[in-house]
């Protein structure tokens, strides 16, 4: 009996560790599949026709189809790190190298259709641009504190007043997206600061250090702040708390875009798509 039990207690030593293995890999297996994109990234963007655009870890952009099915890629060795792609136009997107103040358009297939380089156009340390309703440039020009918007050849087409003028030269956007007859410029210290599409300086909305924002319309913000989802009507002025990201995931998310049917939830290790 005592060799009996011995042999069986060996057996259950051998048996518990393999399970415990296939347990934890199991485990693994899941929360891998919690991605409906498995992709190691920096930021994404959404298109008005539903493609979503994932800049990875690679310096690549990955354009997926509405049922996040990978589609095209772009990519350009020769100039490093892409700072952001505009999506506003589906047929026109806007990547933008910040090291090399360098501007790419690209067309839906992510073929390369033409480029800006802002050194040669006269601009330096250039933070904020982004693609025009009529598919010029919109860019911030923090030597001269000026909104400026030009053509493929760097013609000016439209300008602000210095923002010195207004006491703001001290702001430095780094985001930068027209919406409808508005231009949003965002600096992460002190808030949005809106224009209208003819350059005019309308107002500011002090928005300080939140996670994450989408510019949804002319009207709406949404934006990510202390994990929980807020947004801020421009009409009315007014701030309204949404839903806590808990209700949609237990992870760590650092954007979140979205769509009239989906809610879209990024972190450095891939894209997760819930339904509203």
């Amino acid at each position: 009996m005592v060799k009996s039990t011995v042999k069986f207690g060996f057996l259950l030593l051998l048996i518990l560790p393999l399970s415990s293995c296939k347990t934890q890999l199991i485990e693994s297996e899941v929360e891998q599949s919690n991605y409906d994109i498995s992709q190691k990234n920096k930021t994404f963007s959404l298109d008005e026709l539903g493609y979503l655009y994932l800049i990875t870890n690679r310096n690549e952009l990955i354009r997926y189809t509405p049922n996040l099915v990978e589609q095209y890629a772009y990519s350009n060795e020769r100039l490093g790190s892409i700072t952001s792609v505009d999506a506003n136009n589906p047929l026109k997107l806007l990547l933008f190298y910040e090291n090399y103040q360098t501007i790419i358009m690209l067309d839906n297939l992510l073929g390369d259709i033409g480029r800006y380089n802002l050194f040669d156009l006269g601009f330096n340390d250039v933070e904020a641009v982004g693609i025009s309703n009529d598919n010029n440039v919109w860019l911030y020009d923090p030597i001269d504190y000026k909104l400026k918007k030009i053509d493929n050849t760097g013609k000016l087409l439209v300008e602000s007043i210095t923002m010195y003028n207004e006491g703001l030269e001290y702001i430095r956007p780094d985001f930068l997206v027209e919406k409808g007859n508005k231009v949003f410029l965002y600096d992460k210290n002190h808030g949005f600061y809106l224009f209208d599409n003819l350059g005019q300086y309308l107002y500011s909305i002090p928005m300080k250090e939140i996670d994450s924002y989408q510019v949804v319309s002319e009207n709406m913000i949404l934006f990510l702040k202390d994990e929980i989802i807020h947004n801020y009507d421009l009409v009315y002025k007014s701030q309204q708390t949404y839903k806590p990201i808990s209700e949609y995931t237990k992870s760590d998310i650092d954007d979140v875009l979205f769509t009239k049917k989906y809610i879209y939830l990024r972190d450095g290790n891939g894209v997760i798509r819930k339904s509203l």
